[in-house]
C-alpha cells in the first residue's frame, strides 16, 4: 500500500475547503497525509483547517509568491510515495485514493496517472450541475491535451518522478502545472489512466482559468508563448509534436491580440499580431493546423463521452 501525500494550497478559501477536506477525511484509505498551506488568508480559511487539525500532518500559514510557491512548500513537506494536489474549490470522488494507489500499484515503473474529471457548477438550491465530464481516456496525458486543457489536479504523480524533473517552476505563476507536465512528458513520463472521475472541480466567478477575465488570460497568454518558445525546440519532444508547440505559439498570439482587439485596444491587438508574426503565410498555416487538431480533439472527447455514457435500460 503505497503512502500518499494529498497537499492543499490556498488563499482565501474558507467559503469550500471544508468540502474538501472532508472529501479527503472520509477516503477509506490509512496510509495518507493531508498537508495545508495556507497564503496568510484573511477571511478565516485557517480557522476552518484548524477545525480539522487531527487529521493534518503538516499546517502552514504564511504569505507566499503564488500557487507554484505553495505547491512546492507542500511537496517539502512531503513524505508519500504519491503526491496529489486539491483546490479549495474542488474535492475527490469517494474511494479516489484507493483508485489511485491501485493503479500505482499494478504498474512500478507508472510515473503518473490521470484520471478522469468532472466540472461542476453549484445550483441556487445548492445542488451541483456537471457541466463537463471526461473520462480518464479523453483525459489521458496527450500533448494535445496539456495544450488545450491540462485539468491537472486530475493527475496524481509518483514522488520520485516529480523530484526528477525538479518542482514547480516560478517562471509560470498561473501555469505551472501545466509547465510541470510538458517538463514530465518531455522526460519521457510513464502513465496509467483510471477511466472514471475522480476529482471534481467547481467553476464559479472567482476560478482563475475556467471563467474569462482578461486581465487574467493576457498573462495566461504570455506564459503559453514563453512556455512554447521553450518546449518547441525541445529534444524529449519528436519533430511533429515540436511543430504542434510551434503552432500553439502561433495560437496564443492569435487569441491574445483577439481579446485587446475585443477589449478595444487596437494598438496592442496590432502589437501583438506583429510580435507573433501573425501576417505570414506560415503563421496563417499554423493556425489553420491549430484549428484542425482542436476540431479533432472535441470530436474525439465527445466520442469518448458517447461511449462512456450508460446505455439506456430497454
Amino acid at each position: 500500500m503505497p503512502s500518499i501525500s494529498i497537499i492543499m494550497y490556498v488563499k482565501n478559501g474558507a467559503a469550500t475547503i471544508a468540502q474538501a477536506i472532508e472529501s479527503v477525511v472520509t477516503q477509506d484509505y490509512a496510509a495518507r497525509e493531508l498537508i495545508a498551506i495556507d497564503g496568510a488568508s484573511t477571511d478565516g480559511t485557517l480557522d476552518v483547517i484548524r477545525r480539522y487539525a487531527p487529521h493534518f500532518a503538516h499546517i502552514v500559514s504564511e504569505p507566499d509568491s503564488g500557487a507554484f510557491e505553495a505547491a512546492n512548500k507542500g511537496v517539502a513537506l512531503a513524505t508519500g510515495d504519491i503526491l496529489l494536489f486539491v483546490m479549495a474549490d474542488d474535492w475527490l470522488a469517494p474511494g479516489a485514493l484507493a483508485d489511485i494507489a491501485a493503479a500505482f500499484d499494478a504498474d512500478p515503473d507508472c510515473d503518473i496517472v490521470s484520471s478522469g474529471v468532472r466540472v461542476v457548477e453549484q445550483q441556487p438550491d445548492s445542488s451541483f450541475a456537471t457541466v463537463l465530464e471526461r473520462s480518464g481516456t479523453s483525459n489521458a496525458m496527450t500533448l494535445e491535451n496539456l495544450l488545450r486543457a491540462p485539468y491537472a489536479t486530475a493527475r496524481f504523480y509518483r514522488r520520485r518522478a516529480f523530484d526528477r524533473v525538479g518542482g514547480f517552476s516560478s517562471d509560470y505563476p498561473f501555469g505551472h502545472d501545466r509547465e510541470l507536465l510538458l517538463r514530465l512528458m518531455a522526460a519521457g513520463a510513464r502513465e496509467r489512466i483510471v477511466e472514471r472521475p475522480l476529482y471534481i472541480l467547481r467553476r464559479h466567478a472567482g476560478s482563475t482559468t475556467l471563467v474569462f477575465r482578461p486581465a487574467i488570460y493576457r498573462v495566461l497568454y504570455d506564459e503559453h508563448v514563453r512556455m512554447a518558445r521553450r518546449y518547441r525546440g525541445d529534444a524529449g519532444f519528436e519533430p511533429a509534436a515540436q511543430q504542434m508547440i510551434a503552432d500553439w505559439e502561433v495560437e496564443q498570439f492569435a487569441r491574445w491580440a483577439l481579446l485587446e482587439l475585443g477589449q478595444g485596444n487596437l494598438g496592442a491587438a496590432i502589437q501583438k499580431g506583429v510580435a507573433g508574426a501573425l501576417y505570414r503565410p506560415r503563421a496563417l498555416l499554423a493556425l489553420w493546423r491549430r484549428f484542425r487538431a482542436i476540431l479533432a480533439h472535441r470530436r474525439a472527447v465527445r466520442d469518448g463521452a458517447a461511449a462512456a455514457a450508460p446505455t439506456p435500460a430497454g
